[in-house]
């Protein structure tokens, strides 16, 4: 899905969910589908869930929970039930972790179900709705089973951002991931701007789309993650998943993700490849945008550094990470694994 094509298929404004999608659609088919529904979000904005008919609807809790096999089951019974029809649509509203569950059951079920998503975080809506990758967890690993399943049409509704400040902050780090990696000019846009600018003006669409289009443009270069190019990426990723993994996903993926970020950084620092302070310009984001750093001990860091060494960008005794270099930009280093753990205990000295 390139960014042409991911523009084509995304929609984005405020309260955008009741053109698109329901019983008054501008666009109804004649059969709007299923929809999975977060019983979060079904709580916080029961008015729009009302514009959905009932019968249609399957409520979800959210987290890394619904992602377990038996749930799993449950909504492909409750679909057989209801006699859901292969390339029927299956709609999702919910974040990322409902998006995962979603898109597998579109790309199992009866061999195929098309699938709209409308993510109703800032994460989800740069992110995780883009690139079709999709899964369940099992047997205690995360996404061990899973799919690439790209939605028909994605829903940006800005209105399910407004209510919580935190919601944009999750969703800040992605943004920032690709600002550094691959755009500096999204870095110059925040510098420039703060939480009640970016929320209340164009600039928070404005980001959404320039995201989208960079995620896409990456994930369309290997559809099926297959040839590397989706590494770029990860910046920031490898330290934020072991962190999450050794928390047991107390500390969120946004968290994680910024203290990744400035994690590699040093890591990049240290083996020569950064030539600027990303670290200061990353206190700068954090402070203007009301960002915690979150408190990591030894005892994490160890258990985040056996967690890495099962990362699936292993190959023959090495590991591929992108390295921050230059404002807006990364290179791949190719890491032996006995380097990789030195700079990675190295930087932990220096955090």
């Amino acid at each position: 899905m390139s960014g042409e094509t991911v523009r084509k298929k995304l929609t984005i404004g405020y309260d955008e969910t009741e053109y698109v999608c329901g019983k008054n659609a501008i666009e109804a088919e004649n059969d709007e589908g299923t929809f999975i529904v977060s019983e979060t979000i079904s709580n916080i904005y029961p008015e729009k869930i009302k514009r959905f008919s009932e019968g249609k609807i399957i409520f979800v809790e959210d987290g890394e929970n619904s992602k377990r096999i038996d749930n799993y089951e449950e909504v492909c019974r409750i679909l057989m039930e209801r006699e859901v029809e292969r390339n029927s649509y299956l709609t999702y509203i919910g974040g990322g972790t409902i998006g995962d569950l979603s898109g597998f059951i579109a790309s199992t079920y009866k061999r195929g179900l098309r699938l709209k998503a409308i993510p109703t975080t800032l994460l989800s809506q740069i992110d995780s709705s883009i690139g079709g990758k999709n899964g369940i967890n099992f047997s205690g690993v995360k996404n061990a089973i899973g799919t690439f399943r790209n939605p028909e049409r994605i829903v940006a509704d800005t209105d399910f951002l407004m209510k919580n400040d935190q919601i944009i902050r999750e969703g800040m780090a992605e943004i920032i991931k690709h600002g550094f990696s691959m755009d500096y000019t999204i870095i110059e846009t925040l510098l420039n701007n703060d939480m009640e600018s970016v929320k209340n003006g164009d600039i928070l669409r404005d980001l959404i789309v320039k995201n989208a289009d960079i995620k896409a443009s990456v994930c369309n270069q290997d559809p099926y993650e297959l040839l590397g190019r989706r590494y770029v990426l990860n910046f920031g990723h490898t330290v934020a998943h072991g962190i999450e993994a050794i928390s047991r996903n107390s500390i969120t993926h946004g968290a994680a993700v910024i203290y990744g970020i400035m994690y590699e950084m040093k890591m990049s620092e240290i083996y020569g490849m950064m030539k600027y302070d990303g670290i200061s310009i990353m206190n700068k984001l954090m402070k203007r945008y009301g960002i915690n750093k979150i408190e990591v001990s030894d005892e994490m860091l160890d258990g985040s550094l056996s967690y890495i060494m099962n990362d699936k960008k292993i190959r023959n005794g090495k590991i591929t990470i992108p390295m921050a270099t230059k404002p807006g930009m990364t290179n791949m280093a190719e890491l032996k694994i006995e380097v990789f753990k030195e700079l990675f205990l190295k930087a932990g000295r220096m955090m």
